[in-house]
């Protein structure tokens, strides 16, 4: 009996396991096709002297970005061969477009794992373009802490509910239901608090 308990519990369990993995697996996946896109529209746009165009698609390739991604590296080395290559026609316009990109690219991706090398652009990015570099140049603050937990705890909150919430009759817990959904609306509150204000 307890063996069929058990096998019934990791049956129940295995579900909404699989949802998530694949759930949390499908965004990864497809920033890093639209980066290698972005990366190739670039390219090809830069091979044809439309610079306008490969800044636009380079840029969008850096917003894809993905901790260890080579998408990123190349799009923002590919910002800078246009930068220089601008600078070296006297092409003053294109230079400021290239570097407002590699900064607005890198300042839209900060989280609380941004490497110190993507930092590093950052602030030649800035520099470049004469600007103080932004608030939470110093490294990713409380914000983007509270956006991080909130996350963790409205995910956290919905598996739980369909886990524990919901008895084997398929009917609601009302004690544990009241207690999940307030998680859950607490954890998209601190969310949203946090991507507001990183």
């Amino acid at each position: 009996m307890t063996a069929a308990i058990a096998a019934a519990r990791a049956r129940r369990l295995l579900v909404p396991a699989v949802v998530v993995a694949a759930a949390l697996g499908v965004a990864p996946v497809r920033l890093l096709v639209e980066a290698r896109r972005a990366v190739a529209a670039a390219e090809a746009a830069c091979a044809r002297g439309d610079l306008d165009e490969g800044v636009r698609s380079y840029l969008d390739a850096v917003r894809m970005h993905l901790p260890a991604s080579p998408y990123t590296v190349r799009a923002l080395d590919g910002l800078a061969a246009i930068a220089a290559a601008a600078a070296a026609r006297g092409d003053d316009a294109t230079v400021r477009r290239a570097w407002q990109a590699t900064r607005v690219g890198l300042a839209g991706t900060r989280s609380l794992f941004t490497p110190r090398r993507l930092e590093r652009r950052l602030a030649e990015a800035e520099g470049r373009l004469g600007i103080a570099p932004g608030p939470g140049a110093a490294g990713p603050g409380a914000a983007s802490a509270s956006a991080v937990v909130g996350f963790g705890l409205f995910v956290g909150a919905a598996l739980a509910f369909v886990l524990w919430a919901v008895g084997r009759d398929v009917r609601l817990v009302p004690a544990r239901a009241l207690f999940f959904a307030a998680v859950f609306a607490g954890g998209v509150a601190l969310f949203l608090v946090g991507l507001r204000f990183a």
